[in-house]
């Protein structure tokens, strides 16, 4: 007869008793590890509730100028009627302009979620001839949360070697940490932390626990790392803006599991059952689950990301098939798993909701490695600052199962979407090689235009979010290279809604900075014929404030700097229209604030002429009559078309001097921009010019699109303005859009 020994305890063997007490120590110690866990999932759950509450002050901004509204019109009784039925009181009330509580507008909480097809509306020139300069709208609310700034700092891109740099804003950084809390509190506390012996039957460091929260850990970085973002819907951002929460929480978790299986792998090891265990169920599919979140781990890392790219789009697939793994490993898993798998699942329905075929027109630009790509009939659904997704099926099966995102050029419910992809890698070298075997009778000194190009776009998605533009008085948007896209697709949105009134800005600043001349010249008459369409608007109202009028919008000044940073010789970018004559940001009367930092005031100019673009200037951008066309860089563009209506304007032959106070303008300038002095000197423009028309500032907007030594200039530009330049101007916001991840 053979004697089976019992679970050992402190050196004894227990008797039979000891036993069934053993085993509802056990199953007490399963169930408080799974109320531990709910606790810390709950506290999971708190975090976000919290930063919903935070945001629902501008959420609910948002929401009301996105509700359709009514004007309300009151009517003032005359003094002299007697009653609301005499005759007198009828003909003055036919006779009396009406007094409007004008709608806010400019929140598009409804808007920018599918890309469809609609005849685009009167804009441009078109809009200026037909408009009268009498607002159907105002501004969104500004309302600044007090949290809100937490991005200027980013305490980790200074103090840590460049390897390990992150570019995470302090609010971020107190979500990381307080993560990091909870996940360690629930792995510890009332857990068996005493080192396992023999003695004890290996018994100790509470293996079940670490598994479990490990499991409970995975919908959440799914959750965080999916397009179809529930949580980003939630708090107002797009994924590409939590991603970096999706990296922490999944690091974590891989973090979790590691311990998991090394902590098992050593119990085995030391009661000599590791080959037993590890040919087991539960041993083979815990090792195949933690080696794919392993791969997933080390090829998410920045150094091999960006070289090998398309691995590591392989091992996050590949990962996806430890989530099946970890359901089979252990029976109590299958929920979690199951709701990370409807996560994925949900967003990919989201994407195939967002996708549509089109046909677009390439061009690839002379003397500048970027692609201009054209989907006329693509004309709404999107909002400034959103990007799309990008498949190319004439590239091959190989790049069409990749799809690459790229910024929205182009305002929406306009003639046409385009996008401007720069050639840096391979997927975007070869969209430029097949843009360049387009009919050579296309060819022009601008580029080669390929026609009639099938394109599988995804999107829209990010954007601003709940941060609405429309509400700032002073924007300023720095571009590097291709993030031209995100700076240019946003003035010319806020050029457009300028029409009706609905935009508070007084000053749109794009500084965008290139490093050759040729990467910029085939993009100035599109930029010249934004700033045409910008003084052409300024100049009519000011036309009609200086005959009397009383109910006019006001006309942002759209002022363009264009900065290269490797010039030989005179720049010749810029028209002869826009010659300079005064400084771009007016020099300020108080000694307070010297002019003369380096930025826009000591380098930019005003214009002396007003010269709506001609045909001559663009010709190279316009494609074949019977290519489709975009309202860009075509001839379909109201304002760069042969019908656009006269407003007494002139040409660079014959010169006509126009209102004085008309401030759009573009300039170019060697060298590279001082980022901190451009920001004081808009914020200081917008103290003074407060000052002056005792009219108060509802902040300055800051956003930043390009490499990442831009971002960080504009970043601390943000950062290092006193607190009382800041309250003073109404607050200073700010974005960032990446390179890459």
């Amino acid at each position: 007869m053979v004697h089976i020994a019992g679970p050992v305890l402190d050196g004894k063997i227990l008797p039979p008793e000891g036993i069934k007490a053993w085993h509802v120590h056990e199953k007490l110690q399963d169930k408080l590890t799974i109320v531990v866990v709910n606790w810390g999932i709950a506290a999971s759950v708190l975090l976000v509730a919290g930063l919903m509450v935070l945001e629902f002050p501008r959420f609910s901004i948002r929401l009301y100028a996105s509700l359709p509204q009514y004007r309300i019109v009151r009517k003032r009784r005359p003094a002299h009627a007697q009653s609301t039925t005499s005759e007198a009181w009828i003909e003055f009330d036919r006779e009396l302009p009406p007094t409007p509580a004008l709608p806010s507008s400019g929140g598009d909480l409804f808007r920018g979620w599918r890309l469809k097809s609609a005849a685009p509306t009167a804009h441009g020139a078109r809009a200026i001839a037909t408009t009268e300069p009498y607002p159907d709208a105002k501004p969104p609310a500004r309302l600044q949360p007090r949290f809100h700034n937490l991005g200027y700092y980013a305490p980790l891109s200074k103090l840590l070697p460049s390897p390990f740099q992150s570019r995470v804003g302090l609010g971020q950084l107190w979500l990381m940490v307080a993560f990091g809390a909870i996940s360690l509190v629930i792995c510890i506390y009332r857990s068996d932390l005493s080192v396992p012996t023999a003695a004890k039957n290996w018994t100790g460091w509470d293996l079940n626990r670490t598994g479990l929260v490990c499991t409970a850990f995975i919908p959440v970085a799914v959750a965080l790392g999916v397009r179809g973002n529930l949580v980003g819907l939630a708090i107002g951002k797009g994924y590409e803006r939590i991603k970096v929460m999706h990296k922490w929480v999944g690091r974590v978790t891989v973090l979790i599991a590691s311990v998991h299986s090394l902590l098992f792998v050593h119990k085995w090891i030391m009661d000599g059952t590791f080959i037993k265990n590890s040919s087991s169920h539960s041993g083979i599919t815990g090792y195949v689950a933690w080696l794919a979140m392993l791969l997933m781990f080390f090829t998410s890392l920045p150094w091999f990301r960006k070289r090998w790219h398309g691995l590591f789009k392989f091992f996050h697939v590949v990962g996806i098939l430890s989530l099946v793994m970890v359901g089979l490993h252990v029976a109590g898993a299958m929920p979690w798993v199951a709701s990370a798998i409807a996560l994925y699942g949900l967003s990919i329905l989201i994407s195939l909701f967002k996708m549509r075929y089109t046909k677009a027109y390439l061009v690839a630009l002379k003397d500048c490695q970027m692609t201009l790509v054209s989907m006329p009939h693509i004309t709404t659904g999107w909002r400034a600052g959103q990007h799309v997704r990008v498949r190319v099926p004439a590239l091959g099966v190989r790049n069409f199962l990749h799809s690459h995102p790229f910024t929205i050029a182009s305002a929406p419910d306009t003639a046409g979407l385009v996008l401007l992809c720069a050639a840096a890698g391979d997927w975007t070298k070869e969209l430029r090689a097949l843009a360049q075997t387009g009919d050579s009778e296309d060819k022009s000194d601008v580029g080669t235009y390929k026609h009639d190009v099938g394109i599988l776009i995804e999107g829209p998605y990010g954007g601003p979010g709940n941060t609405l533009p429309a509400s700032f008085t002073s924007i300023v948007l720095f571009a590097g290279g291709s993030g031209l896209s995100y700076a240019m697709g946003m003035a010319h949105d806020l050029v457009e809604r300028s029409r009706t009134g609905a935009i508070a800005a007084r000053t749109i600043d794009l500084v965008w900075t290139v490093r050759a001349e040729g990467t910029a010249r085939p993009l100035i008459p599109t930029l010249a014929a934004l700033v045409d369409d910008a003084q052409a608007w300024e100049e009519k109202i000011l036309r009609e404030v200086s005959r009397g009028a009383q109910h006019t919008v006001r006309a942002p000044a759209l002022r363009i700097h264009v900065y290269v940073t490797r010039a030989d010789g005179e720049l010749t970018l810029v028209p002869r229209r826009f010659a300079p004559s005064s400084p771009l940001i007016s020099p300020l009367p108080s000694p307070m604030f010297p002019p003369g930092r380096g930025g826009l005031a000591s380098v930019s100019s005003s214009m002396s002429d007003l010269t709506l673009i001609n045909n001559a200037s663009v010709k190279n951008l316009t494609p074949k009559p019977h290519a489709p066309t975009s309202s860009y860089f075509s001839s379909a563009r109201p304002s760069l078309s042969t019908s656009r209506p006269s407003l007494s304007v002139a040409t660079d032959d014959s010169p006509e001097p126009i209102v004085d106070g008309v401030k759009s303008t573009l300039k170019a300038s060697k060298g590279r921009p001082n980022v901190a002095s451009i920001v004081a000197d808009v914020t200081d423009e917008a103290i003074t010019r407060q000052g002056r028309e005792l009219s108060a500032s509802t902040g300055v907007f800051v956003a930043a699109c390009g490499p990442a030594p831009l971002v960080d200039d504009a970043r601390e530009a943000c950062r290092s303005l006193p607190a009382w330049k800041r309250h003073a101007v109404g607050g200073v916001d700010y974005e960032a859009e990446f390179f890459g991840f």
